[in-house]
C-alpha cells in the first residue's frame, strides 16, 4: 500500500511531513501494519500487510472497509475501537478472553484471533493497536501491527494434546505415579496417586514431601531425591508411609531422573508399588508355616509316643496275665493276694494310660463314654 493524500486541515507543511515520515516508517517495516485516521479511513499500509491479508492495498486504501481483510461481516477492528475511544468493556465484547491492555503505551490494546479465510487452514494473528496523536495530544488515528502466531498456536495445541495423551497414559497406570522438578515440587500425579493419598491432584500440584508427610520421613525422602538428582540413574527402596486416612502402608518406590533436549536434569519421576497386602500375606504364610511345623512336631511326638505305647503294652500284658493267674492259684486267706491285687490295679491303670497315649498318637480310635468323676477325684 502507499499513503493516501493527506487532508490539510490547517496542519500545514508540518502535518504533511509528519505523515510522510509515518508512511516511510510503515512501508519500511517487515512487520505487517496499516494506519487509519480518525475517520476510520485507511491511509497507509505496507507490503507485508498485503502479503499477510492476501488483499491488494489498492482495494483497501482510502476506504473504511478495514474489516474486509479480516472478517466475513462488517465489524470494527482493534484500530477502529482505538479511534472511537472504546471502553475496555467494548473491547472485551469483541475479543472475549483474547485481549489485554498494552502495557507500554497508554490507550493501546493487544489481542489475538483466528482468521479461517487466511492461508490454506486459516491463521492465528496477534495484533496490537496504538493510538496516533499530534504534538498537542489530539487523536489523529491509529496504527495496527500484526504477527502470525499460527505455528506457535499449532505447537501449543500439539503440546496440549501431547500432555493430554501423557495424562491419559499415566492415569491408565494402576499404581501411583508422580513427577517433580529439581526443587522437589510436584508437577503432576496420576489418578492412582490421588486415590492412594486421598488428595486431589490440583491440591497436590506444587507441594513437596514436607507438605504431605511427617517431617522426619519427609527429610529421608528429600535426601534420597537429592542424591538421585546429583548422581542420576535409577533408585529403588522399600519403606513405609501413612496416607491421609491414617493407614500405614508398606511400599516400594522406584525413581529416575528426566532430562531436557540438552541432557540437563529437569526433575525426577517415580512410581509407588503398594506391597502392604503382600506383606500381610507373607506374615500369614509365616504363621501358617509355624503352625505346620508345630503340627509336624506334634505328629512326630505322637508317632514316637505310639511306638513307645505299643512296646510298653507288650511288656505290660504278660505282667497282668501272670498276676491274674497267680491270684487264681493263691488261697483266699493268703496274705499275698493283697499285694497281687495292687499289682493288677496298677497294671490296669498302666493299661488305661497306654490307651490314652495311643489315642493321642491317633494310633487307636478314641471312644467317649460317661463316667463318675467323684471316685476319680477321691482316688
Amino acid at each position: 500500500m502507499k499513503a493516501a493524500d493527506p487532508t490539510h486541515n490547517g496542519g500545514g507543511e508540518t502535518t504533511v511531513k509528519s505523515d510522510d515520515r509515518l508512511s516511510q516508517i510503515v512501508q519500511g517495516m517487515a512487520i505487517p501494519a496499516f494506519v487509519i485516521n480518525k475517520d476510520h479511513v485507511i491511509t497507509d499500509g505496507n507490503r507485508a500487510c498485503e502479503t499477510l491479508m492476501g488483499i491488494s492495498g489498492k482495494t483497501m486504501l482510502g476506504t473504511q472497509a478495514t474489516w474486509r481483510a479480516y472478517y466475513s461481516e462488517e465489524r470494527p477492528v482493534l484500530a477502529d475501537l482505538i479511534v472511537d475511544g472504546a471502553s475496555e468493556r467494548t473491547v472485551a465484547a469483541h475479543y472475549p478472553g483474547r485481549y489485554a491492555k498494552y502495557q507500554l503505551v497508554d490507550g493501546a490494546y493487544e489481542a489475538q484471533d483466528f482468521f479461517p479465510h487466511m492461508g490454506d487452514r486459516g491463521k492465528w494473528l496477534f495484533f496490537t493497536a496504538t493510538p496516533l496523536r499530534d504534538r498537542s495530544g489530539t487523536l489523529t488515528g491509529a496504527v495496527e501491527f500484526f504477527q502470525d502466531i499460527t505455528h506457535q498456536k499449532e505447537a501449543e495445541e500439539e503440546l496440549r494434546q501431547s500432555e493430554a495423551f501423557l495424562n491419559t497414559l499415566i492415569d491408565a497406570i494402576p499404581i501411583p505415579v508422580f513427577y517433580q522438578d529439581k526443587a522437589g515440587r510436584l508437577l503432576g500425579v496420576n489418578q492412582a496417586f490421588e486415590t492412594f493419598f486421598s488428595e486431589a491432584r490440583e491440591r497436590l500440584k506444587g507441594k513437596t514431601v514436607f507438605d504431605i508427610l511427617p517431617l522426619e520421613r519427609a527429610q529421608i525422602y528429600d535426601a534420597e531425591d537429592k542424591a538421585l538428582l546429583e548422581h542420576g540413574g535409577i533408585q529403588q527402596y522399600e519403606t513405609q508411609v501413612t496416607n491421609q486416612r491414617g493407614e500405614l502402608r508398606h511400599i516400594i518406590i522406584n525413581k529416575s531422573v528426566f532430562t531436557d533436549d540438552q541432557g540437563d536434569v529437569n526433575g525426577l519421576i517415580g512410581a509407588i508399588l503398594d506391597i502392604t497386602e503382600r506383606k500381610r500375606a507373607e506374615e500369614q504364610r509365616a504363621q501358617l508355616e509355624g503352625q505346620l511345623r508345630q503340627s509336624q512336631k506334634m505328629e512326630a511326638i505322637g508317632t514316637l509316643a505310639g511306638g513307645i505305647a505299643h512296646d510298653f503294652n507288650n511288656i505290660l500284658m504278660p505282667l497282668l496275665l501272670n498276676a491274674e493267674m497267680a491270684l487264681e492259684d493263691l488261697p483266699e486267706a493268703s496274705p499275698l493276694r493283697t499285694n497281687l491285687q495292687e499289682v493288677l490295679k496298677a497294671g490296669n491303670r498302666a493299661r488305661d494310660l497306654v490307651k490314652q497315649i495311643l489315642a493321642f498318637s491317633r494310633q487307636n480310635q478314641e471312644q467317649r463314654s460317661p463316667l463318675h468323676v467323684g471316685p476319680i477325684v477321691k482316688e
